[in-house]
């Protein structure tokens, strides 16, 4: 079950109505055993982000959390952070240099969904 929010400093009207499914579709070929049914992303407009490296002249800013039971091991993060990235750059018009990730790899227990813990669902109960 990824969830990926993503914030940016961009105002919601700059943001495609379509991009949480073109990033909910990227993340389920670019993470292993992850089906699109079970992805969430949830995009946060507005933001108040600060970036040392960043100055107004830079243009928007990005960050995405991307927190998941598995699936975030090095080859899955490389894979799944260079699509997201060229997702973000393109659609959002975000320099490559200004988007920022963190991988979050969460245990069943942390996890719940249909009023469930995910380690209930997994033992069938």
């Amino acid at each position: 079950m990824p969830f990926l929010q993503l914030f940016t400093t961009l105002s919601r009207s700059q943001v495609p109505e379509n991009l949480g499914q073109v990033l909910a579709q990227t993340l389920s070929t670019t993470m292993r055993n992850k089906p699109l049914e079970r992805i969430c992303v949830h995009i946060s407009t507005d933001q108040l982000i600060f970036s040392g490296s960043h100055n107004e002249t830079n243009g928007p800013l990005a960050y995405g959390v991307l927190r998941s039971i598995g699936s975030v091991e090095l080859e899955d993060n490389r894979r799944t952070v260079e699509a997201i990235t060229r997702i973000i750059h393109e659609q959002l018009k975000v320099p490559q240099q200004e988007i920022r990730f963190l991988f979050d790899d969460y245990s069943p227990e942390k996890v719940a969904m249909n009023g469930k813990v995910v380690t209930d669902i997994l033992a069938g109960k």
